[in-house]
């Protein structure tokens, strides 16, 4: 196993691939600004931001996939609004919710059965607050 995000599993085997590709992860600090008159801004330094993270997969049925089915667990997971757990290479980054997916239909065969999809994944880190 390379890595999943909840249910989703990222694996190869002999009867399937399912990898990711250009994975990004992005982070922020906060600050607030205050102004001062005749000077310039001081900056407060908030706390760390949310991170980011987005990658793309392949789904392609000579690799043991089928791309309307993949893309509808991914769908279903966005929809579910449910943090899920991302771990890759047996490390967790964190808790995360799909915050959007792009498809892109690469390859339509002549009965009108997706072949070849490709999807980009934006994710945001969810924090559990036990204060709110």
């Amino acid at each position: 196993m390379i890595g999943s995000l909840g249910p989703v599993v990222f694996q190869v085997s002999t009867e399937s691939v399912k990898t990711i590709n250009d994975l990004e992860r992005g982070c922020e600090a906060r600050f607030s600004e205050h102004t001062v008159a005749q000077g310039k801004p001081l900056l407060e330094f908030l706390g760390p931001g949310l991170d980011s993270v987005s990658f793309s997969m392949r789904f392609d049925l000579s690799w043991g996939m089928n791309p309307r089915i993949e893309i509808e667990t991914l769908r279903a997971v966005r929809d579910n609004g449910v943090a899920q757990l991302l771990i890759i290479g047996g490390i967790p980054l964190g808790l995360f919710v799909i915050t959007g997916i792009t498809e892109s239909w690469k390859t339509i065969n002549p009965a009108g059965v997706l072949t070849v999809a490709t999807v980009a994944i934006s994710l945001k880190e969810y924090v559990k607050n036990a204060g709110l």
